[in-house]
């Protein structure tokens, strides 16, 4: 018996019949990088697959002082560094279980996906993503998230964020990126997968 991965009945509607395939990979096996991409979306994928899911496995750095931060998500080249105001987000956040709080931007860059990520004690953290009809053209799109990690022995955080970017055309690429210049480590992972249209 096979397992069905987290968040793949929410995005399939738990529809009988809806498939859940694994389209592509990219992992830092032996470098690290600030953006990592995935294009040719819409031309590739785009008359198959209804939505889109990301499973990431990622801890972000610098050469100070070795901690992660929020992670950003932003399509079509539409975002990052480039500026803008495209995105919109909604998130809650809770930190060693007793502290919760909400977040809110609205028109910002980019759209997060999750908040405190960990970093020198060479933690992970695993983030699951669902861009919902991706290859639409009437509606605006929306990712859901949800994000945890043990960035000590004492301290957790775990992140339920949804993200809007405020466009109708089809998505051609989806990019990852921490925020303020951080790099992805060697042995970040993320995995992508397509639901098809029922």
């Amino acid at each position: 018996m096979s397992l069905i991965p987290l968040g793949v009945l929410a995005v399939a509607g738990a529809r009988g019949g809806a498939a859940y395939e694994h389209l592509e990979t990219q992992i830092l096996a032996n470098s690290t990088t600030g953006v990592v991409t995935f294009s040719n979306l819409n031309s590739s994928y785009g008359s198959t697959y209804q939505h889109l899911a990301f499973r990431i496995y990622a801890r972000g750095a610098d050469a100070n002082s070795g901690n992660g931060t929020a992670l950003r998500i932003y399509m079509n080249g539409n975002g990052g560094d480039g500026g803008g105001s495209s995105y919109a987000t909604h998130a809650l956040r809770a930190v060693s279980g007793n502290a919760v709080g909400s977040e809110g931007y609205a028109d910002t860059a980019y759209g997060f996906l999750g908040f405190g990520t960990a970093g020198a004690s060479g933690q992970y953290t695993g983030f699951v993503a669902d861009l919902l009809d991706p290859f639409e053209t009437t509606k605006f799109k929306t990712v859901r998230a949800l994000a945890g990690v043990a960035q000590t022995s004492t301290t957790s955080t775990i992140s339920l964020s949804s993200t809007v970017f405020k466009s109708t055309n089809a998505v051609t690429s989806v990019s990852f990126q921490f925020n303020a210049g951080w790099l992805f480590q060697t042995g970040s992972r993320f995995s992508m997968y397509g639901i098809r249209s029922s």
